[in-house]
């Protein structure tokens, strides 16, 4: 018995049956899930900074300078590109099923791969980019001034990158599943196109 469970273990099974997913796509996971929650933090940090802001404007008739330079190049920043890998896990892109519902698995495989490769290049084209640009937004300590203070903006400049990057490293998870994946499961192992 002991056998047969190393045997399924190196399979990519467990001895209970269960498939057990490899450690990259794993981590990945965790990463998109991360990812996810930082965006959400962002989210709920956003709400409190901009009703602080009205309240101080309302309250003691002078608002918290520099909220809408917070606003615009850290929160939403993070909002928009964070959350990329775990809306690519959950497939939730725009699907175009009605071109593709009468085709066979088979074609309906090779489209899934196709669209996830194109993804993760397309996804790893703009990790690059905009990781040239944080490099170069870091290398000049960019900033925005406010009324009172300079804004340092470098450090959100990265949140690109890293949002593009660890999305495209999941289309191309995705689509390698999808190469494993039997036919009939293509979409549900490689997400949706």
């Amino acid at each position: 018995m002991q056998r047969n469970g190393a045997a399924a273990m190196v399979a990519g099974r467990r001895p209970d049956g269960e498939i057990e997913m490899p450690l990259a796509e794993r981590t990945l996971r965790l990463a998109a899930r991360i990812l996810m929650a930082v965006a959400a933090l962002f989210a709920v940090l956003m709400a409190l900074h901009v009703t602080a802001d009205i309240l101080s404007k309302l309250l003691l008739l002078d608002p918290i300078d520099g909220t809408s330079e917070v606003v615009a190049n850290y929160y939403m920043v993070g909002i928009i590109f964070l959350p990329l890998a775990a809306l690519q896990w959950s497939g939730g892109h725009i699907e175009a099923a009605l071109f593709t519902a009468g085709l066979s698995p088979r074609a309906q495989q090779g489209l899934t791969l196709f669209s996830q490769l194109l993804m993760a290049l397309v996804l790893g084209l703009l990790a690059w980019r905009s990781g040239l640009q944080a490099i170069t937004s870091t290398g000049n300590a960019e900033f925005v001034p406010t009324a009172s203070f300079f804004l340092y903006v470098w450090p959100a400049r990265w949140l690109l990158p890293i949002g593009f990057g660890v999305a495209a490293l999941a289309a191309l998870a995705q689509g390698v599943a999808s190469l494993a994946a039997p036919a009939s499961a293509a979409g549900a192992a490689g997400g949706k196109a």
